[in-house]
């Protein structure tokens, strides 16, 4: 009973799953044998017009498929006459997929459509044979005719002749449709090109809305999922107002400003929806209802709060609800990515986004939010975060669009540089999601989860119109100096690329020089590689861990989790390390509990450093990872690393006797 009790009190938090249907991943199958078996999604193939079905490992991902099934062929797109239903894709011009066939593919049309490529998307297509049983087919090189869009700049979209092509194919698409979206996101497109010729149409659409009323009232006693509108509806407000100065706007701006502010709860976070006061005892800033914070929602509202003050309202309770957010946000800071609500820093990932690494956007709204508060340390990190996480972008809860949307603007935040860099890395993905017309699409993960909240085609306006400036999303008032120079925007994307990278073709030397990595995640992943090598790497680990350098001493607390209980000669200085800097003693903590039962003999050392750290706000990201590494019920929060020490001592007897009680109640 004593330890399921102490295990509560450590750590205390609350799932956040979804149920996501499974890819039937199976074998990797040869689809010119073999298509009698059930398949389940499909995915754009981009300008091509076409839909295709292809093999989803248990990632949801498409790297191990080699070939690509024509699903559908859209009458009168490019692909019409060349490719058909059932028809395979093995390759590109003379040779057979050897990578993801997703990326090749993307590429390909990006090469296609330059001056060079003239158009010509040269495919190697096997068909079948009719009534041939056994399964036959023909093999054969054949080209579909894109239009001719030009080249990406070295700058892309800055001084880019085919950003602006892609610009203006967007902007028509969107003035076609006559819905403005759930979250008013195509008013924010208009606004974002900065041509004052879109401005009456946001005005009118916005002097209509029941959400923009002069006469707006919200209430702060009970209430639903009003988050989500809340924060997203007063960004368009305030971005309206400070692009146009329509002063008509400025009552609701008010109101949202206030309302969201008291309606934050005392953690700095909002959740689905505010801290009630039905639910808090008729108090503001209470508790949050339900499962609690929120941060896909909440980051919206806290960045329309900085917004709002640009736009001159002031009130006591919105100086208090930024000074809030920005302590529990600036704790992710250095540790790891903004997770699902109140979670720690996430060095994870997982198929539905829960509390995965990728932030699915949050990152990139977290990066914009800190540059107008003028915090360049955050703003440093948060934008290289995101531009470092270009292979995790199709994960999110709920499906990827608001990484879609937000990721290039977080990029941007660090700079031109850094945001053509990011987009480098996946402009094949946005060639797939760009159908002949010039509008984008939502790509569902694995081709079958999630839904697009946020319009992909208002997305693309706005990462187009950044050299514009006109929005503060896109980097109105930005400063000239980038925050990153050459050096940093290199290893920012090479940081990246770990998670991916094949552990077999690496040697020790190599990974032992990148254990430094200014990334959490790509020590965390540098980490676990080096824990697949032969040998003994204790010594040198431990010699790391007296380097100067924080960054290495975090790597090395990271790598010698990974050895596991071959690290017990280096638990002490592990226990030592939870006082040094907190980007080492969170991995320090989570080593340990790796390590597992040779750490017993430190536990006295591990209760006095929680007692001995001292941490403010509620957040406490050092305490959270002690908390975690002591020990969690796994049943009863979202998936994280391990069960922790104190279940692992538990398998061979009482992992608390002998301990002083007098510092373990305490702890």
């Amino acid at each position: 009973m004593t330890m399921k009790i102490l295990l509560c009190l450590l750590v205390t938090s609350v799932p956040a799953f979804s149920a996501i249907p499974r890819p039937l991943a199976g074998p990797v199958r040869d689809l010119r044998k073999e298509i009698d078996f059930e398949r389940i999604g499909e995915f754009h193939l981009g300008p091509t017009g076409a839909m295709g079905w292809m093999h989803v490992s248990r990632n949801s991902m498409t790297r191990e498929a080699r070939q690509i099934l024509i699903t559908k062929v859209e009458p009168g797109c490019p692909a019409e006459g060349v490719l058909q239903e059932g028809d395979l894709i093995l390759g590109i011009r003379e040779a057979p997929f050897s990578e993801d066939p997703r990326r090749s593919l993307g590429r390909a049309i990006i090469e296609a459509e330059s001056e060079k490529g003239g158009g010509l998307l040269e495919l190697i297509r096997w068909r079948q044979v009719e009534g041939e049983n056994p399964r036959r087919g023909k093999e054969e090189k054949v080209v579909v005719k894109l239009p001719v869009l030009g080249t990406f700049s070295e700058t892309t979209p800055y001084e880019c002749q085919k950003s602006i092509r892609i610009l203006d194919q967007a902007l028509a698409r969107l003035l076609d449709q006559k819905d403005w979206g759930r979250f008013g996101d195509k008013a924010l497109a208009l606004l974002a090109t900065g041509e004052k010729k879109y401005h009456p149409l946001v005005r009118d659409y916005l002097h209509q809305a029941k959400f923009a009323k002069p006469d707006l009232k919200i209430s702060l006693d009970d209430g639903g999922l009003v988050c989500w509108g809340y924060g997203y509806h007063n960004l368009l407000l305030t971005e309206y107002f400070l692009a146009t100065g329509d002063e008509y706007v400025l009552p609701a701006i008010r109101e949202y400003a206030v309302k969201i502010s008291m309606g934050q709860s005392s953690a700095g976070t909002w959740g689905h929806g505010f801290a009630w006061k039905v639910t808090n005892g008729g108090e503001i800033h209470g508790r949050l209802r339900g499962y609690g914070a929120l941060n896909q929602a909440g980051l919206p509202c806290f960045l329309s709060l900085i917004l709002s003050k640009k736009c001159g309202i002031e009130h006591p309770e919105i100086d208090a609800a930024i000074a809030r957010a920005s302590e529990f946000f600036e704790c992710f800071v250095g540790h790891g990515s903004i997770g699902y609500g109140f979670h720690r820093p996430s060095l994870e990932i997982h198929a539905n986004g829960s509390n995965g690494m990728s932030g699915n956007g949050k990152n990139g709204i977290a990066a914009v939010a800190f540059r107008l508060l003028g915090n360049d340390k955050a703003t440093h990190f948060f934008s290289r975060l995101t531009a470092s996480l270009s292979n995790t972008m199709e994960y999110g809860h709920s499906g990827n669009s608001y990484s879609y949307f937000w990721d290039v603007l977080g990029a941007n935040c660090g700079g031109p540089k850094l945001a053509t860099a990011f987009l480098k890395e996946i402009d094949w993905y946005h060639a797939l999601t760009r159908k002949p017309d010039g509008r984008f699409v939502y790509q569902a993960l694995g081709g079958i989860y999630g839904k697009g909240l946020l319009d992909p085609t208002a997305a693309q306006v706005l990462i187009a119109s950044m050299p514009r400036r006109a929005l503060f999303l896109t980097g109105k008032e930005m400063g000239k100096k980038p925050l990153l120079n050459k050096q940093e925007i290199s290893e920012t994307i090479a940081a990246g690329k770990w998670r991916l990278a094949d552990p077999v073709s690496m040697n020790t030397e190599e990974l032992f020089s990148h254990l430094d990595c200014w990334s959490p995640m790509g020590r965390e992943w540098i980490a676990k590689h080096l824990g697949t090598k032969e040998g003994n790497h204790i010594p040198r680990l431990i010699k790391l861990l007296k380097s100067e350098k924080a960054e290495a001493r975090a790597g090395a607390c990271s790598a010698l989790g990974y050895q596991g209980e071959k690290a017990g000669a280096a638990v002490g200085l592990l226990a030592k390390s939870l006082t040094d800097e907190p980007i080492v003693a969170i991995p320090a903590s989570y080593a340990l509990a790796r390590i597992s039962k040779p750490a017993a003999k430190v536990m006295p050392e591990i209760l006095r450093a929680v007692l001995d750290r001292r941490e403010g706000g509620e957040m406490r990201p050092i305490h959270q990872a002690m908390a975690f590494g002591l020990g969690y019920n796994p049943g009863r929060v979202a998936p994280l690393y391990f069960d922790g020490l104190l279940p692992g001592l538990a398998e061979e007897g009482d992992p608390l006797e002998g301990v002083d009680r007098k510092l373990l109640h305490p702890t």
